[in-house]
């Protein structure tokens, strides 16, 4: 994952040897690389960031933290709940949103977009 600030994030994917040549199988507006071997292709999305005025904007400080941190909890949920890339980058740029709107290095909020 590449944080790009206001910009989003930028998701590189290696697609296992397993993955579907099947462009129905990928996600649209995927920019796939195809390859054989050990890695089928590589596959690049972007997922836009949530649009804050600046007058909402409180402090930076914290929230590309707020975003690793919350990407890495929903990592270790990837097994366990079946959970995908997808939720896991939603709920990591909400809360890093959360704390772009706080006084706080990590808003107190990022409770409400947790992994339970």
């Amino acid at each position: 994952m590449v944080k790009l600030g206001a910009d989003g994030v930028v998701l590189v994917q290696l697609l296992p040897p397993a993955t579907s040549p099947a462009s129905a199988a990928l996600p649209s507006g995927a920019i796939v690389s195809r390859g054989t071997g050990a890695v089928r292709g590589i596959m690049v999305r972007h997922f836009p960031a949530e649009v804050i005025s600046q007058e909402d904007i409180i402090s930076v400080n914290g929230a590309g933290d707020t975003f690793l941190g919350a990407v890495l909890a929903g990592l270790a949920k990837v097994g366990v709940n079946g959970v995908h890339v997808e939720e896991i980058i939603s709920r990591a740029q909400k809360a890093a949103s959360l704390t772009l709107r706080s006084p706080e290095s990590v808003s107190g909020r990022v409770v409400e977009v947790g992994w339970r």
